[in-house]
């Protein structure tokens, strides 16, 4: 017992002696004391030591990153195991780890631009030939836009009970327009509510009532979009014209022959709609090959520009 004090000296000293051992610096990469043998680690495990805790003292200030104290061939080996982001974030250790992490960029990224600059040019080739090809189809649609007339308009909605062909057909007008069916009037119930959902989830069916039908033909921003089909065309959403074709094809009697022996205009009518159809179709898909162009010239770009940073 020391004076004063109610613990034994031996005890005293026992638990002082881990805290001098803890204060000290570790010296070497074998003073580190990782348990595996750094003469035959592979470049796999060496990336997981410098990742793992085991390179944190447990007591006292953080210390400087034993990272740095490697040789730079050592962590040349390291980084080559490591992904992109990951050398990304290691550019920000040191200078030394920099610079290694560099040299590593500019070889990946490289590789990676040459790459994406020869798919950017076959792409862009590809694109240049359908649109080419593609012109005299979309300026033969367009010839059928052209010819639209409000009066056709006005003479199928003129029929206070028109037949069903003719109603199936200004209905896929109002959709190419954005139109939605008119919300059912009057007491409402569960049932006729879940009525009016599948009959609007299903294909072929019709949903617009023919009261909200001739409403919206009628509304002046309906006559002025259908006058300016020619180039409106282009702003029909692909839904759209995907829900027009597929009440079209799920409908065995809307045929050019049944329309025109109901109703001229409704014969009139769905040859404007089947060039929608046909135009709008190819747009997009010309539409989607440009984008994936942007896209990948953006990619291109930054990965150039990110190339010359580093380098």
């Amino acid at each position: 017992m020391l004076p004063g004090s109610s613990r034994p000296a031996a005890t005293h000293v026992a638990f002082r002696k881990p805290r001098l051992a803890a204060a000290g610096s570790f010296s070497s990469l074998s003073s580190l004391r990782l348990g595996v043998d750094s003469a035959y680690a592979s470049s796999s495990d060496l990336a997981s030591l410098v990742q793992s805790k085991s390179l944190v003292r447990p007591l006292g200030p953080p210390p400087r990153s034993h990272v740095q104290a490697l040789p730079s061939e050592l962590l040349l080996m390291i980084f080559d195991t490591l992904p992109v982001p990951a050398l990304l974030k290691l550019r920000q250790v040191s200078h030394q780890v920099q610079e290694i992490a560099n040299l590593l960029l500019r070889h990946r990224l490289s590789r990676t631009l040459a790459d994406a600059q020869r798919a950017l040019d076959a792409l862009t080739e590809t694109y240049e030939a359908e649109r080419v090809a593609q012109q005299p189809l979309l300026a033969h649609f367009r010839q059928f836009l052209e010819r639209a007339n409000q009066t056709e308009l006005t003479e199928a909605t003129w029929f206070s009970a028109p037949p069903a062909e003719l109603q199936t057909v200004c209905e896929c007008l109002c959709i190419l327009r954005g139109r939605r069916r008119a919300s059912p009037t009057g007491a409402t119930t569960a049932a006729s509510t879940a009525t009016a959902t599948a009959a609007a989830s299903e294909p072929g069916r019709t949903t617009m009532s023919w009261g909200f039908i001739r409403k919206t033909m009628a509304r002046y921003d309906f006559r002025t979009w259908f006058s300016g089909l020619p180039t409106a065309v282009e702003r029909i959403p692909l839904a759209h014209l995907k829900r027009v074709e597929q009440i079209i094809m799920h409908d065995g009697s809307i045929t050019y022959e049944r329309l025109r022996e109901v109703s001229r205009a409704g014969y009139k009518l769905l040859i404007t709609i089947a060039a929608c159809l046909q135009y709008g179709m190819v747009h997009h898909q010309l539409k989607d090959r440009q984008q994936a162009i942007a896209k990948l010239s953006s990619q291109v770009t930054c990965t150039a520009r990110f190339l010359t940073y580093v380098s």
